[in-house]
């Protein structure tokens, strides 16, 4: 009996600790955080006024430059919340909003105090305090939005924690939206103490290595099986680990995708001399619409033009595709340049009607091709960028003139804008140009030029 009261006894007392432990550590645990409006207290009367009505923005403000520069997901309260509430006040308010985690603030003439509350428990984990700036308005009250998320940020010392486990593998709320890479091994601790803040000594637990990865979670495989690692234990930020938030050293998207949309074409040619062969080489076609589609997979791109185009004499159909890979990609802050050789293809082909006077041969045009591209994350969601490519060797052919030299050679450029509608829909308009410049065995030449504007719909599945 006294036997049987002591194990009794030790599996009471591991459970209760096990329970205090799983806890405390949910209690610091957070990646979903609710940002109320911060009270005003100033006695100021005008200031008071003019920041009880900018107060809305600010917070909007707070919570949008969290999710940009965090791993966080924020939510927000429409209304204000003394940072002196009992615990429990900040529990409801976390339940009724989804949230881990409460950002509350109060602002009086000289500061502005910020507090992070537990969603789970209420508890202050965290507390910062920013001096009020002197003159109030629109910049001013935007960089001290600018300081207070900074300061959040740079207080988390993690990106994410374990919030499930499955013999040696634990699942992570982290993934590629969060610039995670596969492969990545990941330290994971604790903070300690009965009462633990975010500037708790901390206690490192194992090292995890991802081993799967999606848009919001990963599943990683323990190193050490022998570790056991409880649920909410933190990942702490490593910088190896990640890529450029932006992803501004890609063209596209991770995976596949695919595209489809218009452009409005106009094709030029002229030759260094007049004769009746290269005369049926010059096709000349107003503004008119094409059909672009394409698809990619990663690194891989292809795309295919179609288009027509009819007068007096002929009726044509155009074909234009090309085909590039990167091998090269390099990012700063929220620069990138990206290198792609790859391969373009033309096909022009003519039906002449009755009794024509200006019948118009087929045309195929093959070469290789390499692309630089330089784009410019201007937000999160927009993107300019520019790219320009260098064709060469140009193989044409048609039945009458024969094949192009091995000397010619071309060029084609352009300019544009990506608006990313959401994390799998974008939109992309380019101002596009080419130029190929077609040289004969008699040392004569054609030149070809092209002007477009491309518009176009992507989607990453």
């Amino acid at each position: 009996m006294i036997k049987t009261a002591w194990i009794l006894l030790f599996c009471l007392s591991f459970s209760q600790n096990s329970y205090a432990t799983q806890r405390t550590a949910k209690e610091t645990a957070i990646d979903r955080l609710v940002v109320t409006r911060f009270a005003v207290n100033l006695k100021n009367k005008k200031n008071k006024q003019a920041l009880t009505q900018f107060n809305p923005k600010f917070q909007s403000m707070i919570a949008q430059k969290l999710e940009t520069k965090s791993y966080l997901k924020t939510t927000q309260f429409p209304k204000s919340i003394s940072t002196q509430r009992r615990s429990k006040d900040y529990k409801k308010i976390a339940k009724l909003s989804g949230a881990d985690g409460i950002l509350a603030g109060a602002i009086d003439d000289k500061a502005v105090r910020i507090v992070l509350r537990s969603g789970s428990t209420g508890r202050r984990i965290a507390i910062w305090t920013h001096a009020l700036p002197q003159s109030l308005n629109k910049k001013t009250m935007t960089k001290l939005a600018q300081k207070i998320v900074d300061s959040v940020v740079v207080t988390f010392p993690y990106r994410g924690f374990i919030v499930g486990r499955r013999r040696d593998e634990v699942k992570i709320n982290l993934g590629k939206k969060q610039a995670l890479k596969k492969g990545a091994l990941l330290n994971v601790f604790e903070f300690q103490g009965k009462k633990p803040t975010l500037t708790s000594e901390k206690r490192k637990l194992g090292q995890v290595k991802i081993v799967k990865i999606g848009k919001d979670a990963a599943v990683a495989k323990i190193k050490n099986k022998s570790k056991k690692l409880p649920l909410y234990s933190k990942i702490a930020f490593n910088k190896n680990s990640t890529e450029p938030p932006t992803e501004v050293n890609q063209r596209y998207f991770d995976g596949m995708w695919g595209t489809l949309g218009t452009d409005f074409v106009f094709i030029d040619s002229y030759p260094s001399e007049r004769n009746g062969d290269l005369d049926q080489r010059l096709y000349q076609l107003t503004l008119s619409p094409f059909l672009v589609a394409g698809f990619g997979w990663n690194k891989f791109v292809s795309e295919i033009k179609f288009g027509s185009g009819e007068s007096d004499n002929n009726t044509v159909q155009f074909i234009m595709s090309e085909m590039s890979y990167e091998v090269f990609s390099y990012s700063w802050k929220n620069l990138g340049f990206i290198a792609s050789p790859g391969v373009y293809y033309s096909n022009y082909t003519s039906s002449q009607k009755p009794d024509t006077e200006l019948p118009l041969t087929n045309q195929t045009t093959t070469t290789g091709m390499i692309e630089g591209r330089l784009q410019w994350d201007i937000t999160p969601r927009a993107r300019v960028f520019g790219n320009f490519s260098i064709l060469y060797p140009v193989i044409s052919s048609d039945p009458v003139n024969g094949s192009s030299s091995m000397q010619s050679n071309g060029s084609k450029g352009g300019l544009g804008l990506r608006i990313d509608l959401s994390n799998h829909v974008s939109v992309e308009q380019v101002l596009g140009s080419q130029f190929i410049r077609y040289f004969f065995e008699d040392l004569t030449t054609v030149e070809e030029s092209h002007f477009s504007l491309n518009t176009r719909l992507m989607v990453n599945f």
